[in-house]
């Protein structure tokens, strides 16, 4: 009846708690179990014992059921808090995945707005750098037509410098003629350099604006030059530079030349009566054009400004966003890592412990007195050599498996248990004491199988002819009382010094072949992004036009 009352109190339990609680519920059964087989032996053995031992005997249940009550209490208890911190689990493991979702939706929401912000970036860039190239090919075809225009200009007064010269020396030799021969002109000579001082000012005034107007015709030249004109149009530029800058040293030498020749004013006067007024309007034109010319840098440079500011705001949102992004990724890479390292340490460890079960020995010690009161101690040989001869017998395994299976054990772990009785129990006597020693893989499984062939060997050598007659009866020394059970054996396992070297190959192994995963994904991801990038650069050009 107990043991039914357990299962059931382990099935309702196992429902409403979940599977976690199956050890704990699985020991109550065994307790209650062994508390089952102890009532039934201690009913078997009641016809032999004495009313002091039955006394005995009834007192050790009652402790032994109060202390099995205040067990169970401790147990369901125990199972109790179990429960609610798999609940408290559940419920952060739900936060958690949640919180996680929404980190992933962040950065998925993230990686469009960098996206877009990129293709925003790319096309205004595109866009102001083809309207800049435009514009400034244009200014350069604006100069390269003003150019030509210059070069026929320059063309056009070294040839009326030309016929100025031959001019000038043809009525510098006639004045010459004129003055020597007579004198009479004298006064009216005065006159004449009183207006040749006038118009010495005038000429003055001329050369003033026309060197004004050379200066900022090479102003302008140069200041396009540095903004707009390409590499390709450096050469012409300076091979015009410097045609003006020759045509100037030419005008100051016949300057020069002028000055020598004061008495040739009034043929210079006649010349050169119209070249103020021409002078002037090349000099207007020459400051037009270099209006509309600075006109046009300001322009660019503001467009250039804008698109500056342009390009840093769309570069401070991506920053942005990709932060945002590497932060999620490391963080869920960081978790990732510290799951996987972990997994691998425990599945390594496990592995090893598997590939090399851990091996313990377990001993227990009888000892043979004699049931008359008073008689000497008998010696333990007949005893182990009837336990020599018997543990290989199947009869003897049968009667262990039997316990087994009244200790809760399933048959046929029973029947494979108590094959390796043979090659793995060792007895050793020596005077009254005989000492059983097993050798076995987990140590509570070889308590187990050591603590039933102790009581089929007490029981069975009770039940020798032999005895009968010798009087000689078989007990456990050094026996403890446990809850639900008495303890005859103690394991001690063996240190495995080669489990942490195997686990920790294992491990390795384990995170060689992460790494090369990582690896491999890392790079198919990174080829197929550069694959996606040149396509997008190839149809972009089209796209364009």
């Amino acid at each position: 009846m107990a043991a039914e009352e357990a299962g059931a109190t382990q099935q309702s339990t196992t429902d409403a708690k979940g599977p976690e609680h199956g050890d704990v519920l699985r020991i109550i059964a065994e307790v209650e179990r062994s508390l089952g087989a102890l009532r039934a032996q201690a009913g078997k053995s009641a016809g032999d014992r004495s009313s002091q031992d039955a006394a005995a005997a009834e007192s050790r249940q009652a402790a032994l059921r109060e202390a099995l009550a205040e067990e169970v209490d401790r147990l369901k208890r125990e199972a109790e808090r179990l429960g609610s911190e798999r609940e408290k689990l559940l419920a952060n493991q739900s936060k958690i995945e949640s919180e996680l979702a929404d980190l992933r939706a962040a950065c998925a929401v993230a990686e469009e707005r960098a996206r877009r912000a990129e293709e925003a970036r790319q096309q205004v860039e595109t866009a102001g750098i083809r309207s800049q190239i435009q514009r400034e090919t244009d200014a350069i075809k604006s100069l390269e037509a003003k150019l030509d225009d210059a070069q026929a200009r320059a063309r056009e007064l070294e040839r009326e410098r030309n016929e100025a010269q031959h001019e000038v020396a043809v009525a510098v030799s006639k004045l010459t003629a004129v003055i020597k021969v007579t004198e009479r002109h004298a006064i009216r000579e005065n006159e004449l350099e009183t207006e040749v001082e006038t118009l010495r000012a005038e000429v003055e005034a001329a050369r003033k604006i026309e060197r004004h107007g050379i200066r900022a015709s090479d102003i302008a030249a140069v200041a396009s030059a540095e903004e707009h004109v390409q590499q390709t149009l450096m050469p012409q530029l300076e091979a015009a530079a410097e045609f003006l800058r020759i045509r100037r040293e030419r005008l100051n030498a016949i300057r020069n030349t002028l000055k020598r020749r004061t008495k040739a004013m009034r043929v210079l006067q006649q010349i050169y009566s119209a070249q103020p007024a021409i002078l002037q309007a090349e000099a207007e034109a020459i400051a037009t054009e270099r209006a509309a010319v600075e006109a046009e840098r300001l322009e660019v440079v503001a467009e250039r400004k804008k698109l500056t500011e342009l390009r840093v705001e769309a570069e401070r949102a991506v920053a942005k966003a990709r932060s945002r992004v590497s932060f999620a990724r490391v963080f869920a890479f960081a978790a990732l890592a510290m799951a996987a390292v972990a997994g691998s340490a425990w599945t390594s460890w496990h592995v090893a412990g598997i590939v090399a079960p851990v091996h313990s020995v377990a001993s227990v010690e009888l000892e043979t007195t004699n049931r008359l009161t008073g008689a000497a101690i008998p010696d333990s040989t007949p005893i182990a050599t009837w336990l020599q001869t018997a543990r290989a017998g199947e009869a003897f395994a049968g009667v262990v498996a039997a316990k087994l299976v009244d200790r809760g054990h399933q048959r046929t772990e029973a029947d494979l248990a108590v094959k390796e009785l043979a090659t793995a129990l060792q007895l050793e006597s020596s005077g009254p004491t005989v000492r059983l020693t097993l050798r076995g893989g987990d140590p509570d499984r070889t308590v187990a199988l050591l603590d039933a062939v102790v009581a089929a060997a007490v029981s069975e050598a009770a039940r020798q002819p032999e005895r009968k007659s010798d009087q000689i009866r078989l007990a456990v020394v050094g026996s403890e009382q446990e809850v639900g059970r008495t303890v005859v054996s103690r394991a001690m396992v063996l240190e495995d010094t080669t489990r942490l070297l195997r686990a920790g190959i294992l491990f390795g192994m384990a995170l060689t072949a992460a790494a090369g995963a990582v690896y491999l994904v890392a790079r198919m991801l990174r080829t197929k992004r550069d694959a996606a990038v040149a396509t997008g650069a190839g149809t972009s050009p089209a796209a364009a036009h």
